[in-house]
Formats: C-alpha cells, sequence, structure tokens
C-alpha cells in the first residue's frame, strides 16, 4: 500500500448472506452498487472491507478485506448491537485507518477509534412507531439510545434523502450541516429494452398472464400493503375483473404473514394473487418492465428504491405522497391516498383503460429515473471522504 494514500475502511458486511438479511434488502443493493462505483471511480484512496468471519465474501474483496469476528448466535438482536460497541472498535483498531464508512448507521459503533461516516437509510422504528407492537417498540428504544450516540459521535451522516435529513436532525439533534445528503441509483440494467420473446418466456417461467400488477417488497406495517388487498377486493365486487396482483418478495418468514393470509382469504381474493416469492435480480428489471402497473402504497420511506427501478423499467407507478417518496417519484407517479382504498380503485381503473396516461406515465417515469445514478451515489459519497479527510 503507497504510503501517501489514505487508508479508508467501507463496512461492507451488508454484501455477506447471513448478515442480518441485509444483501437481500436496500441496504445490499446500496452497499454493492456503491462499492462497485467507488471501485471504479477513484485511486486515491486504499480500500479496505469490513466482512464477518465465517459468511462469504465476494471474490473480488477477498485481497483487501478486514475480517470482523462473529457475536455469538445465542446472542439477541439488540444484545448484538450492544456486544459490536465494544468488540468491533477492538478489531478496527489493529489497523491504522483514517477514515471508516458504515453504510448503516445501525451497524456502526460509537466507540470507533478513527473518524468515521454513518449512513443513515431511514429513521422507520421512530418516525412511525406507533406501527409496531409494544414488545418491538421497547426493542426499538433500546436500540435507539445507542443509535443516537452512533449519529452523533459520527465526523459525518449521510442521509440517502432530504426527509431522512430531517427525521436525523429531529429525532438525533443533530445540525443540519453535519448532514450530507446523497440519493441512491438504479442499475442501468433496469432500462434495459426487452423482445416480445423475454416477456413471454418470464410469464411462463411465473406462470402469469398477459397483464398483471405488481407489488415488490415487505409485508411490514409501514408498507400498507393492506390497501391493495382491499382495493382489489372493491374492484371484484364491481365488474369482478381484477387484475392478478403478483406478489413479489421474501414473507413467508416475516411478522404477520399468518394474519396477511388469513386478510387475504376472509376478503375472498385467494386466487387474485400470486406470490412469486424472492425474485432474482437479473429478472426484476423484466418483472418490472412485464407488469401493468407497480402499486407501492408505502406510509414510510427512507428513499423508496423499487418506485425508481420500476420507472426505469418503463412501468407506470402508483404510489404515496409520504416521506421521501415524492423526491424519487416526481411528478411522474399517480398518487393515491394511503388510507382510502377507493383512490387505488379509481387509479387502477385509469391505468387500465386510458392507455394516453398509461403512456404518460411511462414517459415521465423513464426521464425521471434517468435524474439518478449510482455513479453519481459514488461521486457524491467521494466528496464527503474528501471533505472529513481534508
Amino acid at each position: 500500500m503507497s504510503t501517501n494514500k489514505k487508508n479508508i475502511l467501507i463496512d461492507g458486511r451488508a454484501l455477506q448472506a447471513g448478515f442480518k438479511a441485509h444483501k437481500f434488502r436496500g441496504i445490499g443493493h446500496y452497499a454493492k452498487n456503491l462499492i462497485d462505483e467507488i471501485l471504479q471511480a477513484d485511486s486515491k484512496y486504499y480500500f479496505t472491507f469490513l466482512q464477518e468471519q465465517g459468511l462469504p465474501t465476494e471474490n473480488y474483496l477477498l485481497n483487501r478485506s478486514k475480517i470482523f469476528h462473529k457475536p455469538g448466535y445465542f446472542l439477541s438482536k439488540p444484545s448484538k448491537f450492544i456486544e459490536a460497541q465494544w468488540s468491533l472498535p477492538r478489531y478496527i483498531r489493529r489497523d491504522s485507518f483514517d477514515l471508516v464508512h458504515y453504510l448503516a448507521h445501525v451497524d456502526a459503533s460509537y466507540r470507533t477509534p478513527c473518524p468515521y461516516i454513518v449512513s443513515v437509510m431511514d429513521t422507520i422504528t421512530l418516525s412511525v412507531h406507533t406501527l409496531y407492537s409494544a414488545p418491538q417498540r421497547l426493542k426499538n428504544r433500546i436500540m435507539h439510545s445507542i443509535a443516537r450516540r452512533i449519529v452523533q459521535n459520527a465526523s459525518m451522516t449521510i442521509a440517502i434523502s432530504e426527509q431522512t435529513k430531517k427525521d436525523i436532525v429531529k429525532y438525533y439533534q443533530i445540525a443540519p450541516d453535519r448532514i450530507s445528503v446523497v440519493p441512491l441509483g438504479v442499475e442501468q440494467r433496469f432500462s434495459q429494452k426487452w423482445i416480445p420473446e423475454d416477456i413471454l418466456n418470464l410469464r411462463q417461467r411465473y406462470e402469469l398472464p398477459e397483464s398483471f400488477i405488481l407489488y415488490v417488497g415487505g409485508i411490514d406495517p409501514r408498507k400498507n400493503v393492506g390497501l391493495i388487498f382491499q382495493a382489489m377486493k372493491i374492484l371484484l365486487e364491481k365488474n369482478n375483473q381484477c387484475p392478478l396482483l403478483a406478489f413479489a418478495g421474501r414473507i413467508s418468514d416475516q411478522n404477520g404473514y399468518p394474519e396477511m393470509m388469513k386478510k387475504i382469504r376472509s376478503l375472498g381474493i385467494e386466487q387474485q394473487i400470486h406470490f412469486l416469492g424472492y425474485v432474482p435480480d437479473n429478472d426484476l428489471p423484466l418483472l418490472y418492465h412485464a407488469s401493468t402497473a407497480f402499486i407501492y402504497p408505502s406510509r414510510y420511506e427512507g428513499f423508496g428504491l423499487p418506485v425508481l427501478q420500476a420507472m426505469a423499467a418503463g412501468t407506470p407507478v402508483l404510489t404515496t405522497k409520504l416521506s421521501s417518496i415524492p423526491e424519487v417519484a416526481g411528478d411522474a407517479a399517480l398518487y393515491i391516498d394511503p388510507d382510502d382504498p377507493l383512490s387505488l380503485v379509481q387509479a387502477l381503473e385509469g391505468i387500465i383503460s386510458n392507455s394516453a396516461l398509461r403512456l404518460s406515465l411511462v414517459n415521465a417515469g423513464e426521464q425521471q429515473a434517468s435524474l439518478f445514478s449510482w455513479k453519481r451515489t459514488a461521486s457524491e459519497t467521494l466528496n464527503v471522504y474528501r471533505t472529513i479527510l481534508a
């Protein structure tokens, strides 16, 4: 390693399958795309990547990884979080790092023995805490007390949206000038042009009809998926021509899954929903593109990456005007009332029956998505590094 290069440690544990389920969620996409672009974009720094022992490491990171021990499996989630505050700095201290970047503040340690940056994906457990059970709220409060110290001790905080920045100021009492907003991006593969044979092949593999609506994500209370089910029930009662819902996401092991399935059966719409489970990344762009509309009725998002992906894929988006979503969707989405299923019904009917509206949303969405790129995300993140290291 050249002595004139600054040595930066980036937390790459979100790339490892088995680390807090990050790999298959938004933080995993953030980590992969940011790290890929940083390695291509800059040669002024030497980068090392934090990894956990016993979990798989990406081949291209093997020769520049720093291995961190894995906390005991007997520890609960809050206990692991607390334990890491003391154990993680010991491993970082063994090398001389000029800067550490934690890609999620909940993975960081406030005792980090050098300047550090934290990225904050969202403040879900604080912003919409009333949506969670009392035991979950108690766990969240315990973890928040430490998370607040993590953010306050950071040299700089990266927020992925203006809304997230406002929430950080509100809940962590951080001065706005200590927070840099760096939006996420969308991969170019989502804008790929497809031929009819590609679409036909996908529909056959996933057993989907020619026309279907799509939801991608989890069933956390803030995701508000019940609104979709209520709208589908209304459509069935109105004309018995409710479009099939393709539900993409690994949800069978999530809290609330049994209750959600019970609700679906009580509404009598189980035949109108096709659960796809986990959809591989390679299939996602075409799945978006093949759908008639993408529905995202969320009450809170730190950013709203699926909205951006759907727009890039040329799919009309129906979503809410809450939290950060308008920053991502701009004027290119059809906004619905998160508390009114009739609002979603009317929007769906408009998309299905009005080809001019659909084309307008497709064109506007593609233009909006073109404003966001991972190259820009990496460039602005490197600017934050330069500011701190200066």
